[in-house]
């Protein structure tokens, strides 16, 4: 039985959740690229939001699910009159239970994979930081396994929890969900806040200062998130479970949807970096060769753009590699080299040839350039 088919609030938390996980996988995937184009070995911070990935995976099929078989959306009187009665309301109940303890597993994988990012990138040379770091990961941890306690716990027997035709007693089931909240919500707040003291006191212009900030902002909107969150805590009516935990089903998964965006946002340079080179290349060969002859460039003496080659001594012949980035090249200076000297202005070598180390002397190539430019689309 589909209970989403005529559940319009059912059918907006399943579209909702759905467009938040494939945006997490994207961040994920991309940020797993990132580390590829550097060449580093995953870390803790990479393992910890994978974790928290498949957590989330978990979550949002808890969620599906309990829309499609519990109901979630509608009134519970209606599921008892018309959709199956105490079964499907208990299956709701487990469904709800096992989103929980998931949650809660993705909440803290999320934190630490965010807290170790921290280490990594601010705690080299900060002994006090790396301690407040330490302490937060394992306040965390501490608050996951508690959490995940209450939930066994608050009902006795276990079972009561979804099953309310049994004998047993529960505690305060809003408290169970409130206080929790709170104390994820203050954990947000103080892990969003930690770098922004050592980001304002780095020697870089204000501008970079803010985009640095902006990058880790994405803290604010689940601070926000976990804050809202909470009032429908308060407002969900557990003789009308189904139906008053809407608002909550959507916000609960957000939370960490979006802890993962922003612990991946950090490590997502590298793939804009290769991704603006390689429009900047495309732009300088359309440039360069142009279309409908707007660009020609004639070889002749005693124009004004020129380029020189020169061909080094050395044992055998090879390329020198184009591959070579700034950083990587260090700036020294070598003494001029005494050679024998060639000038050729029609050198049949293409003109996209790379320069190469020939045997014997040393043999510079001149070549000359005259550019006309004439209107025209590139």
């Amino acid at each position: 039985m589909n209970l989403a088919a005529n559940n319009y609030r059912g059918r907006t938390l399943i579209i909702i959740l759905a467009v938040f996980l494939i945006l997490d996988l994207l961040a994920v995937g991309i940020r797993i690229w990132a580390r590829r184009l550097t060449s580093k070995s995953l870390e803790l911070n990479d393992w910890a939001i994978i974790a928290g990935t498949i957590f989330i995976v978990g979550e949002v099929a808890s969620e599906v699910a309990v829309v499609v078989a519990g109901g979630v959306g509608l009134h519970a009187q209606d599921i008892y009159l018309y959709h199956g009665g105490t079964a499907t309301l208990e299956t709701a109940g487990l469904l709800a239970f096992v989103a929980d303890i998931i949650w809660n597993l993705a909440i803290g994988a999320i934190k630490v994979s965010i807290l170790h990012l921290y280490l990594v990138i601010f705690g080299r040379q900060q002994r006090q930081f790396r301690l407040l770091v330490y302490g937060m990961m394992a306040l965390c941890l501490v608050c996951m396994t508690a959490f995940i306690l209450e939930e066994f716990l608050i009902c006795r027997p276990l079972r009561f929890y979804w099953n309310k035709q049994i004998d047993g007693k529960c505690g305060n089931e809003q408290l169970a969900y409130l206080i929790p909240g709170v104390i994820n919500t203050a954990l947000d707040l103080v892990i969003f806040a930690m770098p922004l003291p050592i980001l304002w006191n780095l020697n870089m212009p204000l501008r970079k200062k803010i985009s640095t900030a902006g990058i880790f902002s994405v803290g604010l909107g689940i601070c926000l998130v976990a804050g809202v969150r909470l009032k429908y805590v308060l407002e969900i009516d557990y003789n009308d479970f189904t139906y008053t935990i809407w608002y909550f089903a959507i916000l609960g998964p957000l939370e960490p949807m979006l802890g993962i965006i922003s612990a991946c946002l950090p490590m997502l340079p590298p793939v804009f970096s290769k991704l603006s080179n390689g429009r900047i290349m495309a732009w300088t060969r359309r440039s360069v060769t142009g279309s409908g002859g707007a660009t020609k460039a004639k070889q002749q003496p005693g124009s004004s753009l020129s380029t020189t080659r020169t061909y080094l001594p050395g044992d055998h012949l090879s390329k020198i590699s184009n591959r070579s980035i700034d950083h990587e090249v260090p700036l020294i200076d070598r003494p001029p080299v005494a050679a024998k000297s060639y000038e050729r202005i029609n050198d049949e070598a293409p003109a996209d040839s790379e320069p190469m180390i020939a045997d014997r002397g040393k043999i510079t190539v001149t070549r000359r350039y005259q550019v006309d430019h004439s209107s025209g689309s590139l």
